[in-house]
């Protein structure tokens, strides 16, 4: 499973659409959040989140991303 396909998953595990995930990434460093379209990106793979975006959506799933 890439990280793209675990990013999906756990969002429609959610039930979340990728505007929901946009806007849980928000924090003080980062308000506005990432955009869906970095999202989709990443679910299809074309580009890897960084570390700032790992740590985002780690904290927007509450839950690990890489095993």
């Amino acid at each position: 499973m890439t990280i793209g396909d675990r990013i999906k998953a756990l969002r429609l595990e959610r039930e979340w659409t990728r505007r929901k995930l946009a806007f849980e990434t928000r924090s003080e460093v980062l308000p506005l959040g990432f955009s869906e379209h970095a999202i989709q990106d990443w679910e299809n793979d074309k580009y890897k989140p960084s570390e700032r975006g790992i740590r985002a959506l780690e904290r927007a799933f509450g839950t690990k991303l890489r095993k």
